[in-house]
């Protein structure tokens, strides 16, 4: 990247100069390099101190501002990750509340159907001896009718 007759008043007032850099990108990281010829030669410590910290000082301030773009980036991404994890959360919270529920239910027709079982087995009882009952009614008709027509 290179800007040419430009003026940065922090190095050089108003006179133009022509800034070079490239930038080389690195595992987890990324390098700036930065020429600036003043038109005539090139900016260094000894020719130009005051213009040499100005730089300094701007390209200081880039990386700040970088940075924080940088942080402020990974500070959403892990934001986003707290946010997934609390409504995971929530959700499984929610889910136990739920399963909860579910047993009482279930614990709540255990119950039910115990009373039921109980009632099911006198209805049983009550229902042998109905057929009892009707078991003696049928013999006295059967002997009833096996002694119509007999001459004893």
């Amino acid at each position: 990247l290179y800007m040419l007759d430009s003026t940065i008043p922090l190095i050089n007032g108003s006179s133009p100069i022509d800034v070079y850099s490239k930038v080389e990108e690195r595992k987890g990281q990324s390098s700036l390099y930065v020429v600036v010829d003043m038109k005539g030669s090139f900016l260094n410590s000894d020719v130009y101190p005051k213009e040499s910290e100005n730089l300094r000082q701007v390209l200081f301030d880039f990386w700040v501002k970088v940075r924080k773009e940088v942080v402020s980036k990974e500070l959403k991404d892990v934001e986003k990750t707290l946010e997934k994890s609390q409504k995971d959360l929530k959700k499984l919270e929610d889910k136990n509340k739920d399963l909860h529920e579910d047993i009482a239910n279930y614990n709540e027709k255990i119950r039910k159907a115990e009373l039921d079982i109980e009632s099911n087995l006198k209805e049983q009882d009550d229902k042998r001896v109905e057929i009892e009952k009707n078991q003696e009614i049928v013999n006295g008709v059967v002997e009833k009718l096996n002694n119509i027509g007999r001459k004893d």
